[in-house]
């Protein structure tokens, strides 16, 4: 919460600045400290709700992650990367909530509006092979864990792999 207030303090600040440098008809620095501005605003933009709802994932706070998705009003109006890791922090929170329909469905709208991490992907893939195997359905299950062994992993997704092998 600090960093976002020290974000939107920058932002505030640089517009001070950029109108001081009009008023002040020094026009370069004007128009220096203006795009210093545009940039401090798209970089709120660009790494809004969705990252900040990201990294309380990774860093092991659901309650957290969920708090950001909230402040979300519609994800169909994101970019597709942060499409993709909204629905993939919406699975997760599903998938720990025990929703393994909820789970399924945004896993696999992750995976179709393209996680750019291919340890993500494989994630994503071993995640819905276990779920498919809790449903019984070993041949979607296989299907995901092929794809999964597929992509670049960390030892975490490799053991997880291992464990749904044995399972199966």
């Amino acid at each position: 919460m600090i960093k976002k207030r020290l974000q939107v303090l920058a932002v505030l600040a640089a517009m001070i600045a950029t109108l001081l440098f009009f008023m002040a008809e020094q026009w370069a620095a004007a128009g220096a400290s203006l795009l210093f501005t545009l940039f401090l605003v798209y970089g709120l933009y660009r790494f809004g709700p969705v990252q900040h709802a990201l990294r309380h994932l990774y860093r092991g706070d659901p309650e957290k992650c969920e708090a950001e998705l909230k402040k979300i009003p519609s994800a169909d109006k994101l970019r597709k990367e942060d499409r993709a890791y909204y629905y993939f922090c919406k699975a997760y929170l599903s998938s720990s909530a025990g929703k393994i329909g909820a789970a399924q469905k945004s896993f696999e709208q992750a995976l179709q509006a393209g996680l750019s991490l291919a340890n993500d992907r494989a994630v994503a893939h071993v995640s819905l092979a276990d779920i498919f195997l809790k449903k019984g359905q070993k041949e979607k299950a296989l299907a995901h864990l092929a794809e999964a062994k597929k992509l670049k992993h960390n030892k975490v997704v490799e053991e997880a792999i291992q464990k749904l092998e044995k399972r199966l």
